[in-house]
């Protein structure tokens, strides 16, 4: 995304990344309405049988297992994403988080530091797999036990992840100017081409201080 603070976004394998999300829309793949779709409604459409896969947290194979809301149960497996051919078997994905944050004027201190100790405990990260959240400890992710709770734990070891990506204190900004312009190109409404031409100017516009927002 960037390279020494410049963007980098307008290239030859950015422009094949987004032609080939495109292509999934054009073709039928993907539904056309997908650009809109938040959480709720990309798992909706999954777990009633209308889409082929699904990019998704941990969360959603649970959920899809559910017969109560879900049309796919048994029928569902999990895989790390793929990758274009010659890239390696797997690729790259973003992991968010929960913060424990210690209010500096709580009268409990010594209560609080106890507890954010036990949150990121082993055992503590183990009930958070029982409950679909990934474990931040790599030798709970990588535990065989886990993948009696859910088929994601077992493609922990071979996952690439990355934690936000920050890279720059204009964050807010220059993913603004990321998600626009791709779903823009997901939309139709301008080429491929275009949308990161103009991300890219976009980008450039917030690390040089003239766009708004900042962390």
């Amino acid at each position: 995304m960037l390279t020494n603070g410049k963007a980098s976004l307008n290239t030859p394998a950015a422009n094949k990344a987004l032609g080939f999300m495109r292509s999934l829309i054009t073709s039928g793949v993907t539904p056309k309405t997908v650009d809109t779709f938040q959480e709720p409604q990309s798992e909706n459409v999954f777990t009633q049988g209308q889409a082929v896969f699904l990019r998704n947290w941990s969360y959603a194979w649970s959920d899809s297992q559910n017969p109560a809301s879900s049309k796919v149960v048994g029928k569902v497996g999990v895989t790390a994403l793929p990758t274009f051919a010659g890239h390696g078997s797997s690729g790259y994905s973003t992991v968010g988080g929960w913060d424990l944050y210690l209010n500096p004027h709580t009268k409990n201190l010594a209560a609080a530091l106890q507890f954010i100790d036990w949150m990121t405990s082993p055992q503590a990260q183990e009930i958070l797999a029982a409950n679909s959240e990934m474990p931040t400890i790599k030798a709970v992710a990588n535990s065989p036990s886990l993948k009696k709770y859910s088929p994601v734990f077992a493609l922990l070891p071979k996952v690439k992840f990355v934690s936000r990506p920050s890279q720059t204190p204009q964050y807010p900004s220059v993913s603004k100017a990321i998600y626009d312009n791709v779903n823009e190109a997901l939309a139709g409404s301008v080429s491929v081409g275009t949308a990161l031409k103009n991300a890219n100017s976009q980008i450039n516009s917030a690390q040089s201080g003239s766009g708004s927002g900042g962390l």
